[in-house]
């Protein structure tokens, strides 16, 4: 596996895809208040959205880099991505 997982908000993928693709790429702009409201019926994966909404997930990504040189962090598979280049006609 060639990723170095990060801890990347919605508003930083957002970023991140808009840099790599030159354009305009928006969220939708919930709210953390909106996101705990929801309901979720995959509790297993919602434990795990609590766990990084609450800073207890801790990424090292040049930690991982170290173990696994060439990891790719979130902006290096956006730029690889054909799902993304196909999404953002990029």
């Amino acid at each position: 596996m060639q990723a170095a997982g990060e801890n990347t908000t919605v508003a930083d993928v957002a970023k991140h895809l808009a840099a790599v693709s030159g354009k305009k790429v928006v969220t939708e702009g919930h709210t953390r208040e909106a996101f705990l409201a929801s309901s979720h019926p995959d509790e297993e994966l919602r434990l795990q959205w609590m766990a990084v909404f609450n800073g207890e997930v801790k990424r090292d990504v040049e930690g991982s880099r170290k173990i696994v040189p060439g990891a790719w962090g979130f902006t290096d598979w956006a730029k690889q991505s054909k799902t993304m280049r196909d999404v953002l006609g990029f």
